[in-house]
């Protein structure tokens, strides 16, 4: 039964999860989505503090890495609940076939003809994991510019089937709502039996959706600061420019940009921004906005001004008082 619900990690297989990651993500060059999530425990004989995580409860870890149907394909369980994602990771069999190159992901191809330099395929994460030439995380910090939001955006849509797929599973298996009260190698096996099980029902019953709509009894594990090198970064860089290329953009990503900074500030500022299409006529700059702030308040740093044929982001000048 393992062998029909966890294929090998094979070249075919790899291939097949980044076209659909593309097609239902949109997101090119993305085999799979990793995450790690805590499994709750009663704490083990003689542990001391090794399984006593920064949420402040004892666990242990279950790193997986999903496709965008749901299922999984690789999961490692057991580390301590201390650790972090980027630690679980580098400890893999995962990781050390994608260091030594016997992963067998394919070889290296452009993202569009407009990219000469051939982009690897790679997996997406989330905050917890460091940059590296495997995996792509988001660009930190508060005031990013537009290239660096729409990254994030989109990076958000392919990494949302890892937390879809650990909902489906935390709320089909019910035993994870409560800390398991047995031993290790046991707590170790019950979880791997749910995620075999879970590729099982994945295959025969499809997706439900109420399935994946919240997830009760798995917490998210503790974030990384482990900076990416040149390589890792410029790989990073390529994605967020094809992002906001014609071959690469989706016409909906900057009106979701614009809700989430409102979302971010509604009390302090708000931006109205009019999208301004010229069809037949020479490109041209369209931008209204209105800047309120409250007494006290940082004033919102930047207004977005957005075009048909670029993308810009312009400094509030001190003449442009709140109305």
């Amino acid at each position: 039964m393992k062998s029909k619900c966890f294929r090998d990690l094979s070249k075919d297989l790899w291939l097949a999860s980044a076209e659909r990651f593309h097609k239902r993500a949109n997101f090119p060059h993305c085999v799979g989505a990793v995450n790690g999530k805590h499994i709750r425990i009663v704490k083990p004989t003689s542990s001391g503090s090794l399984y006593y995580n920064y949420k402040n409860y004892f666990s242990i870890l279950l790193l997986a890495v999903c496709d965008s149907t749901y299922k999984f394909l690789f999961i490692d369980v057991g580390a301590y609940g201390k650790s972090s994602d980027s630690i679980v990771f580098r400890n893999t069999v995962l990781n050390n076939k994608l260091q030594d190159g016997t992963l067998d992901l394919p070889a290296p191809k452009q993202l569009s003809l407009s990219f000469e330099r051939p982009t690897p395929f790679m997996l997406v994460g989330d905050e917890g994991f460091g940059m590296s030439k495997f995996i792509l995380r988001p660009y930190g910090g508060k005031y990013l510019d537009i290239k660096k939001r729409v990254f994030n955006y989109r990076l958000c849509r392919a990494r949302r089937y890892i937390e879809c797929t650990f909902g489906i599973l935390a709320n089909k298996w019910r035993i994870f709502y409560r800390p398991l009260d047995v031993k290790l190698d046991v707590a170790e096996s019950i979880v791997k039996t749910c995620c075999l099980l879970h590729n099982f029902v994945r295959d025969r019953d499809g997706i439900q959706f109420e399935d994946t709509v919240t997830i009760q009894g798995l917490q998210d594990m503790s974030p990384c600061l482990v900076r990416g090198g040149n390589i890792a970064n410029g790989i990073r860089e390529d994605f967020a420019y094809y992002f906001i290329s014609p071959e690469g953009e989706v016409p909906w990503q900057l009106q979701k940009i614009c809700v989430y900074l409102i979302e971010q500030n509604p009390s302090t500022s708000t931006v109205l921004i009019r999208v301004s299409k010229t069809c037949g006529q020479a490109p041209e700059t369209h931008s209204h906005s209105h800047v309120t702030s409250g007494p006290g308040s940082p004033r919102l740093h930047s207004v977005l001004v957005l075009t048909s044929w670029c993308l810009a982001e312009t400094p509030l000048h001190d003449s442009l008082s709140p109305v």
